[in-house]
Parts: structure tokens; C-alpha cells; sequence
């Protein structure tokens, strides 16, 4: 399926079809690159509950997917959250150091980012071992 097509799905609204075509916006596949598009595109399907989307739009606003749309920490740290607090491991790190250090304006919150540190421990994050003992 190329990107047109995928593009046309996304604005049916079909879920699948916006993450897709927002990380092919983000990363330039298919030679197409429009990273505030693909970060939009991203958030839309976020919104809709797809948790993948969650974690990805708060790379893109963090400027890890791609280069990234500039740089939002307050929805790079939001979506991250969202995106741990919907049980996706690879945003038990990252929303612990929002936790941690305040990241885009998140309560410093000590508490919850050693509950997140011991769940990306449990699913084998090397660093976050370290942080929990």
C-alpha cells in the first residue's frame, strides 16, 4: 500500500492507518517527509486509544522519531505518560524520567517514577535496574 492510499484510510478514519502514515511522515518513508504532519497524524490516532501512537507521538514531540516536528516537552511528556499508564513497556523509562525530573512541566513526582523504573525493570530495561536496585 502506498502512501496515498494509506493517507486516504487515515482520513476515513481508520486508526491503523494514521499511526502508519504518521511515522511514515516523521521518518520520510516513501521519500515523504512531513514530520508536523506525521506528529499530528500521530496524536490523531493517540487520541483514538491506539497506545502505540501514544508512545510514538511523544517520541515525535521529543524529537526521537525522525527529527521530529520542534520540539513540544509538555506533549512529548504527556503522550508518553499516556502511553505507560495504557501498560506499554517501552514508556515505563522514559515516563519515569518525566516523573524524575519534571519533563514538560510533569509534577516531580518521586513516587510514581520508581513504580515506572521497577515496571521497565521488570521488562528488562537495563538502566532503569540500576535506578531501583
Amino acid at each position: 500500500m502506498n502512501i496515498y492510499e494509506i493517507k486516504n484510510l487515515a482520513q476515513a478514519g481508520n486508526v491503523d492507518a494514521m499511526y502508519s502514515l504518521g511515522l511514515s511522515l516523521c521518518e520520510g518513508r516513501d521519500g515523504t517527509v512531513n514530520r508536523q504532519e506525521g506528529a499530528a497524524w500521530l496524536e490523531k490516532a493517540a487520541r483514538r486509544g491506539d497506545v502505540e501512537a501514544m508512545f510514538a507521538a511523544g517520541g515525535a514531540f521529543a524529537g526521537k522519531l525522525g527529527v521530529g516536528p520542534a520540539i513540544d516537552w509538555g506533549k512529548a511528556a504527556y503522550w508518553t505518560i499516556k502511553a505507560a499508564e495504557n501498560h506499554y513497556p517501552k514508556a515505563f523509562r522514559p515516563a519515569a524520567v518525566c516523573y524524575e525530573d519534571g519533563i514538560g512541566g510533569t509534577p516531580i513526582n518521586k513516587t510514581r517514577a520508581i513504580a515506572y523504573y521497577r515496571l521497565a525493570a521488570i521488562h528488562g530495561d537495563e538502566y532503569a535496574k540500576t535506578r531501583v536496585g
